[in-house]
């Protein structure tokens, strides 16, 4: 998916710009989201629940930085505190993989009944 971003929240938490016209994959099963292009042509931000990361994007992607555990990174952060661009990638692509997937949850047995 296409995704156009921007507003007051991403300059406000200092990562405005980096994902701002970029292509979205999901897979579903195992809760991972790609943001393509991340900070420069070629490279990707990655999300998992306990990991993210900006990759190389080639069919065999090499990390160039990562972090564990992303969501205790955001521990005493107050609204205007920056955020890095791995904290971007585990916002970003939590909510990406939320919003993308959702549909897909209403089909699961004992969702919905008559």
């Amino acid at each position: 998916m296409h995704q156009r971003v921007g507003g007051v929240p991403w300059a406000l938490e200092g990562v405005d710009g980096i994902i701002d016209d970029s292509t979205v994959e999901i897979r579903l099963p195992e809760q991972r989201t790609w943001l393509r292009p991340a900070l420069t042509p070629g490279t990707r931000l990655s999300f998992s629940p306990d990991r993210v990361a900006i990759e190389s994007d080639e069919p065999e992607p090499r990390t160039v930085e990562e972090l564990t555990t992303p969501r205790n990174s955001f521990a005493g952060h107050v609204l205007e505190t920056p955020w890095s661009t791995l904290q971007l990638a585990y916002f970003s692509g939590y909510a990406m993989w939320t919003y993308l997937s959702e549909p897909y949850s209403l089909t699961l047995p004992g969702v919905y009944s008559n």
